[in-house]
Protein backbone atom coordinates (compact mmCIF):
# COMPACT_ATOMS: atom_id res chain seq x y z
CA UNK A 1 0.00 0.00 0.00
CA UNK A 2 1.78 3.30 -0.99
CA UNK A 3 1.56 6.44 1.30
CA UNK A 4 0.83 10.10 1.24
CA UNK A 5 3.76 11.88 1.21
CA UNK A 6 4.13 15.78 0.98
CA UNK A 7 6.12 19.09 1.21
CA UNK A 8 5.36 21.92 4.36
CA UNK A 9 3.18 24.27 2.67
CA UNK A 10 2.82 27.67 4.42
CA UNK A 11 -0.06 29.14 2.65
CA UNK A 12 -2.81 26.36 4.03
CA UNK A 13 -5.29 28.34 2.56
CA UNK A 14 -4.92 26.71 0.01
CA UNK A 15 -6.09 23.19 0.89
CA UNK A 16 -9.38 24.87 2.31
CA UNK A 17 -10.70 25.23 -1.60
CA UNK A 18 -10.29 21.27 -1.36
CA UNK A 19 -13.27 18.62 -2.02
CA UNK A 20 -11.45 16.10 0.26
CA UNK A 21 -8.09 15.32 1.09
CA UNK A 22 -6.93 11.78 1.38
CA UNK A 23 -4.96 12.87 4.57
CA UNK A 24 -7.66 14.14 6.25
CA UNK A 25 -10.63 13.88 7.01
CA UNK A 26 -14.12 15.61 6.30
CA UNK A 27 -14.15 17.99 10.12
CA UNK A 28 -10.90 19.25 9.77
CA UNK A 29 -8.96 17.40 12.84
CA UNK A 30 -5.14 17.41 12.75
CA UNK A 31 -4.04 13.79 10.79
CA UNK A 32 -0.90 13.06 9.32
CA UNK A 33 0.25 12.27 5.83
CA UNK A 34 1.71 8.83 7.48
CA UNK A 35 -1.52 7.68 7.16
CA UNK A 36 -1.67 5.30 3.73
CA UNK A 37 -3.93 6.60 1.25
CA UNK A 38 -6.23 4.05 -0.47
CA UNK A 39 -5.72 2.82 -4.16
CA UNK A 40 -8.15 4.64 -5.48
CA UNK A 41 -7.12 8.20 -4.32
CA UNK A 42 -3.37 7.97 -5.64
CA UNK A 43 -3.36 6.10 -9.06
CA UNK A 44 -6.06 7.86 -10.65
CA UNK A 45 -5.29 11.32 -11.80
CA UNK A 46 -9.14 11.83 -11.82
CA UNK A 47 -9.63 11.08 -8.28
CA UNK A 48 -10.55 14.19 -6.24
CA UNK A 49 -7.05 13.82 -3.50
CA UNK A 50 -4.88 14.05 -7.41
CA UNK A 51 -6.98 17.06 -8.04
CA UNK A 52 -6.92 18.64 -4.70
CA UNK A 53 -2.79 17.80 -4.96
CA UNK A 54 -2.22 19.91 -7.85
CA UNK A 55 -3.17 23.04 -6.28
CA UNK A 56 -0.84 23.12 -3.64
CA UNK A 57 2.38 25.17 -4.08
CA UNK A 58 5.20 23.84 -6.22
CA UNK A 59 2.96 20.46 -6.84
CA UNK A 60 2.62 17.08 -4.97
CA UNK A 61 4.86 14.55 -4.71
CA UNK A 62 3.15 11.23 -4.60
CA UNK A 63 5.91 8.68 -3.37
CA UNK A 64 5.34 5.19 -4.01
CA UNK A 65 8.36 3.88 -2.11
CA UNK A 66 7.44 1.58 0.79
CA UNK A 67 7.65 2.70 4.66
CA UNK A 68 11.33 2.39 4.89
CA UNK A 69 11.11 5.74 3.20
CA UNK A 70 11.03 8.23 6.07
CA UNK A 71 11.30 11.75 4.58
CA UNK A 72 7.70 12.81 4.66
CA UNK A 73 6.45 15.73 6.30
CA UNK A 74 3.30 16.82 8.22
CA UNK A 75 0.79 19.35 7.55
CA UNK A 76 -0.93 20.91 10.72
CA UNK A 77 -4.11 22.08 10.53
CA UNK A 78 -5.11 24.49 13.36
CA UNK A 79 -8.89 23.42 14.73
CA UNK A 80 -10.55 27.21 15.14
CA UNK A 81 -12.32 27.61 18.77
CA UNK A 82 -15.76 27.43 18.71
CA UNK A 83 -18.04 30.27 19.85
CA UNK A 84 -19.01 28.03 22.89
CA UNK A 85 -15.51 28.20 24.21
CA UNK A 86 -15.07 31.40 23.40
CA UNK A 87 -18.22 32.43 25.57
CA UNK A 88 -16.80 30.22 28.19
CA UNK A 89 -13.70 31.98 28.46
CA UNK A 90 -15.35 35.46 28.67
CA UNK A 91 -17.70 34.55 31.41
CA UNK A 92 -14.65 32.78 33.87
CA UNK A 93 -12.66 36.13 32.92
CA UNK A 94 -15.37 38.54 34.03
CA UNK A 95 -15.99 36.01 36.84
CA UNK A 96 -11.99 36.60 37.89
CA UNK A 97 -12.46 39.79 37.47
CA UNK A 98 -15.43 40.51 40.10
CA UNK A 99 -13.63 38.30 42.96
CA UNK A 100 -10.68 40.25 42.52
CA UNK A 101 -12.65 43.40 42.78
CA UNK A 102 -14.38 42.12 46.08
CA UNK A 103 -11.20 41.22 47.52
CA UNK A 104 -10.19 44.49 46.65
CA UNK A 105 -13.37 46.02 48.21
CA UNK A 106 -13.07 43.68 51.47
CA UNK A 107 -9.46 44.79 52.18
CA UNK A 108 -10.45 48.70 51.85
CA UNK A 109 -13.07 48.56 53.84
CA UNK A 110 -11.22 46.89 56.59
CA UNK A 111 -7.98 49.22 56.46
CA UNK A 112 -10.34 51.91 56.72
CA UNK A 113 -12.36 50.42 60.07
CA UNK A 114 -9.20 49.74 61.74
CA UNK A 115 -8.53 53.51 61.06
CA UNK A 116 -11.34 54.99 62.80
CA UNK A 117 -11.31 52.58 65.54
CA UNK A 118 -7.41 53.94 65.74
CA UNK A 119 -8.21 57.83 65.60
CA UNK A 120 -11.18 56.96 68.24
CA UNK A 121 -8.73 55.17 70.99
CA UNK A 122 -5.47 57.14 70.45
CA UNK A 123 -6.81 60.00 72.30
CA UNK A 124 -7.87 57.81 75.16
CA UNK A 125 -4.94 56.08 75.25
CA UNK A 126 -3.14 59.43 75.37
CA UNK A 127 -5.13 60.38 78.48
CA UNK A 128 -4.46 57.00 80.44
CA UNK A 129 -0.67 57.67 79.75
CA UNK A 130 -0.85 61.27 81.13
CA UNK A 131 -2.51 59.82 84.34
CA UNK A 132 0.09 57.04 84.71
CA UNK A 133 2.95 59.31 84.74
CA UNK A 134 1.28 61.14 87.17
CA UNK A 135 0.66 58.30 89.36
CA UNK A 136 4.22 57.60 88.70
CA UNK A 137 5.50 60.95 89.95
CA UNK A 138 3.36 60.79 93.03
CA UNK A 139 4.68 57.03 93.67
CA UNK A 140 8.51 58.03 93.22
CA UNK A 141 8.17 61.45 96.13
CA UNK A 142 6.75 58.29 98.30
CA UNK A 143 9.70 55.96 97.42
CA UNK A 144 7.04 53.80 96.58
CA UNK A 145 9.13 51.91 94.18
CA UNK A 146 6.96 48.57 93.59
CA UNK A 147 3.67 51.09 92.50
CA UNK A 148 6.02 53.19 90.55
CA UNK A 149 7.53 50.05 88.61
CA UNK A 150 4.12 49.05 87.66
CA UNK A 151 3.15 52.45 86.50
CA UNK A 152 6.19 52.37 84.24
CA UNK A 153 5.40 48.92 83.22
CA UNK A 154 1.59 49.81 82.36
CA UNK A 155 2.65 52.96 80.76
CA UNK A 156 5.24 50.59 77.95
CA UNK A 157 1.97 48.07 77.82
CA UNK A 158 0.00 51.03 75.86
CA UNK A 159 3.34 52.55 74.30
CA UNK A 160 5.71 50.16 73.64
CA UNK A 161 8.50 52.55 72.21
CA UNK A 162 8.12 54.84 74.71
CA UNK A 163 11.89 55.48 75.76
CA UNK A 164 10.69 57.78 78.48
CA UNK A 165 9.70 54.44 80.13
CA UNK A 166 12.31 52.62 79.49
CA UNK A 167 14.98 55.20 80.97
CA UNK A 168 13.19 56.00 84.31
CA UNK A 169 12.42 51.64 84.69
CA UNK A 170 15.91 51.52 84.16
CA UNK A 171 17.14 53.63 86.55
CA UNK A 172 14.87 51.78 89.21
CA UNK A 173 16.53 48.96 88.62
CA UNK A 174 19.81 50.19 88.89
CA UNK A 175 18.63 51.88 92.15
CA UNK A 176 17.44 48.33 92.95
CA UNK A 177 20.66 46.63 91.87
CA UNK A 178 18.81 44.41 89.48
CA UNK A 179 21.49 45.04 86.56
CA UNK A 180 20.16 42.85 83.92
CA UNK A 181 17.25 44.00 83.81
CA UNK A 182 18.61 47.56 83.84
CA UNK A 183 20.71 46.78 80.86
CA UNK A 184 17.79 45.42 79.08
CA UNK A 185 15.39 48.61 79.63
CA UNK A 186 18.92 51.46 78.76
CA UNK A 187 19.71 48.87 75.10
CA UNK A 188 15.92 48.98 74.27
CA UNK A 189 15.62 52.55 74.86
CA UNK A 190 19.13 53.57 73.10
CA UNK A 191 17.93 51.14 70.35
CA UNK A 192 14.66 53.14 69.32
CA UNK A 193 15.90 56.83 70.09
CA UNK A 194 19.88 56.83 70.26
CA UNK A 195 19.83 59.40 72.54
CA UNK A 196 23.02 60.73 75.26
CA UNK A 197 21.08 60.46 78.03
CA UNK A 198 20.21 56.38 76.87
CA UNK A 199 23.74 56.07 76.14
CA UNK A 200 25.49 56.78 78.96
CA UNK A 201 23.53 54.65 81.00
CA UNK A 202 24.21 52.35 79.29
CA UNK A 203 27.71 52.58 79.59
CA UNK A 204 27.63 53.48 82.96
CA UNK A 205 25.61 50.02 84.41
CA UNK A 206 27.96 48.16 82.01
CA UNK A 207 30.98 49.60 83.26
CA UNK A 208 29.45 49.29 86.91
CA UNK A 209 28.97 45.33 85.97
CA UNK A 210 32.83 45.04 84.11
CA UNK A 211 31.41 44.73 80.73
CA UNK A 212 34.28 47.23 79.95
CA UNK A 213 34.14 46.30 75.90
CA UNK A 214 30.05 47.30 75.85
CA UNK A 215 30.64 50.33 78.24
CA UNK A 216 33.42 51.71 75.45
CA UNK A 217 30.99 51.08 72.60
CA UNK A 218 28.38 53.33 74.31
CA UNK A 219 30.43 56.02 75.95
CA UNK A 220 32.33 56.36 72.22
CA UNK A 221 28.87 57.43 70.78
CA UNK A 222 28.32 59.70 73.69
CA UNK A 223 31.08 61.67 73.53
CA UNK A 224 31.05 62.10 69.62
CA UNK A 225 27.39 63.22 70.37
CA UNK A 226 27.89 65.50 73.39
CA UNK A 227 30.99 65.59 75.04
CA UNK A 228 31.75 67.23 78.92
CA UNK A 229 34.21 67.06 80.74
CA UNK A 230 32.95 64.41 83.21
CA UNK A 231 31.59 62.06 80.08
CA UNK A 232 35.37 61.99 78.98
CA UNK A 233 36.68 61.25 82.16
CA UNK A 234 34.18 57.84 82.40
CA UNK A 235 35.76 56.86 78.71
CA UNK A 236 38.89 58.00 79.97
CA UNK A 237 38.44 55.06 82.97
CA UNK A 238 36.70 52.73 80.71
CA UNK A 239 39.77 52.64 78.08
CA UNK A 240 42.27 52.34 80.86
CA UNK A 241 40.60 49.37 82.01
CA UNK A 242 40.99 48.18 78.59
CA UNK A 243 44.67 48.68 78.74
CA UNK A 244 44.35 51.36 75.54
CA UNK A 245 46.59 53.66 77.55
CA UNK A 246 46.96 55.67 73.86
CA UNK A 247 43.40 56.50 73.55
CA UNK A 248 43.70 57.20 77.37
CA UNK A 249 45.98 60.15 76.94
CA UNK A 250 44.41 61.67 73.71
CA UNK A 251 40.75 61.33 75.59
CA UNK A 252 42.15 63.42 78.58
CA UNK A 253 44.19 65.81 76.58
CA UNK A 254 40.76 66.45 75.33
CA UNK A 255 39.48 66.97 78.32
CA UNK A 256 42.36 69.27 79.41
CA UNK A 257 41.07 71.28 76.48
CA UNK A 258 37.98 71.69 77.34
CA UNK A 259 38.28 72.49 81.14
CA UNK A 260 42.28 72.23 82.49
CA UNK A 261 41.23 71.98 85.68
CA UNK A 262 43.35 70.45 88.50
CA UNK A 263 41.42 67.16 88.80
CA UNK A 264 42.27 66.76 84.59
CA UNK A 265 45.60 67.85 84.46
CA UNK A 266 46.46 65.37 87.42
CA UNK A 267 44.57 62.47 85.47
CA UNK A 268 46.42 63.73 82.18
CA UNK A 269 50.35 63.67 84.06
CA UNK A 270 49.12 59.68 85.05
CA UNK A 271 48.55 59.07 81.73
CA UNK A 272 51.57 60.28 80.38
CA UNK A 273 53.14 57.95 83.07
CA UNK A 274 51.63 54.32 81.81
CA UNK A 275 52.36 55.21 78.63
CA UNK A 276 56.57 56.00 79.66
CA UNK A 277 56.25 60.05 78.17
CA UNK A 278 58.07 61.26 81.87
CA UNK A 279 58.91 64.18 79.87
CA UNK A 280 55.24 65.73 79.16
CA UNK A 281 54.12 64.39 82.27
CA UNK A 282 56.77 66.40 83.93
CA UNK A 283 55.45 69.50 81.77
CA UNK A 284 51.77 68.82 82.83
CA UNK A 285 53.05 68.20 86.63
CA UNK A 286 54.32 71.84 86.42
CA UNK A 287 51.59 73.42 85.05
CA UNK A 288 49.69 71.99 87.61
CA UNK A 289 51.75 73.56 90.40
CA UNK A 290 51.31 76.97 88.49
CA UNK A 291 47.38 76.24 88.04
CA UNK A 292 47.61 75.87 92.19
CA UNK A 293 49.70 78.97 92.88
CA UNK A 294 47.18 81.06 90.67
CA UNK A 295 45.33 83.49 93.52
CA UNK A 296 41.45 83.36 93.13
CA UNK A 297 39.70 86.00 90.94
CA UNK A 298 38.64 89.00 93.27
CA UNK A 299 35.64 91.29 92.11
CA UNK A 300 34.98 94.86 93.34
CA UNK A 301 32.03 96.12 94.46
CA UNK A 302 30.40 97.14 91.10
CA UNK A 303 31.49 94.22 89.33
CA UNK A 304 29.34 92.18 92.39
CA UNK A 305 26.32 94.62 92.28
CA UNK A 306 25.70 93.68 88.64
CA UNK A 307 26.32 89.68 89.54
CA UNK A 308 23.48 89.86 91.60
Amino acid sequence: MKHCSRPQVSNTSILSNCVRDPCMNGFGRQLSYNQPCPPSWTTSPTSPGFACARKVANGPKWSGSSNTDNDWRRLTVTRRPSWMSLLWECVMTNLLLLVLAAVGAMIAIRTYNRQQVHDVEKPRQSQRIARLWEYFEMTSRRQNWDAAERSLLQILKYDHKNTAAYNQLGMMYVRAERFDDAIACFDIASSLAPSVASLYNLGLVHFRVGNYQEAASALQKVVDLEPTSKRMLVFARVLQQLGEYKKVVDVLKRTVDMDPNERNLAYLAEAYDDTKQYKKAEEVRQQLQQTRQEPAPTFSSEQLQTLK
